[in-house]
């Protein structure tokens, strides 16, 4: 049900199932059935983190879904049950969530890396460029 690779500098998961939408769903069948298929994913590593990057992208097979709607909890509480983290706190995680459309192989990866050292690594341009 899940793939763990693990690069140089990060750690891809795939999970052969899309993250479902979080709202109207039985919470603990939710969270089982998910903390299962990652307890396995990441049982498999031997690395901890003081902080992590984790971006989570869903391939999703309808091209119309929210994102705020999805269970993103059960992931990141993974992560700190599984000892990638040691707390899920705004110091140790900070995540992204990003998605497309794949009616053919729905999914969900999720990559995992060290939090970069520059708090603004996500801008392209020398932010002083602009003041």
């Amino acid at each position: 049900m899940a793939t763990t690779e693990v690069y140089k500098d990060y750690i891809k998961v795939t999970v052969k199932d899309i993250l479902p939408r979080d709202i109207g769903l039985s919470k603990n069948s939710l969270k089982i059935h998910w903390l299962g298929i990652l307890h396995n994913a990441f049982s498999k590593l031997d690395v901890q983190y003081q902080k992590v990057l984790c971006v989570i992208k869903i391939y999703n097979p309808a091209a119309f879904w929210d994102v705020d709607n999805r269970g993103y909890k059960i992931i990141i509480d993974s992560l700190r049950y599984n000892g990638i983290i040691p707390d899920d706190k705004w110091n140790n995680l900070a995540f992204m969530v990003d998605g497309e459309v794949d009616r053919e192989n729905p999914r969900t990866e999720i990559y995992i890396m060290e939090y970069p050292e520059n708090p603004l690594w996500f801008v392209s341009c020398d932010v002083n460029q602009n003041q």
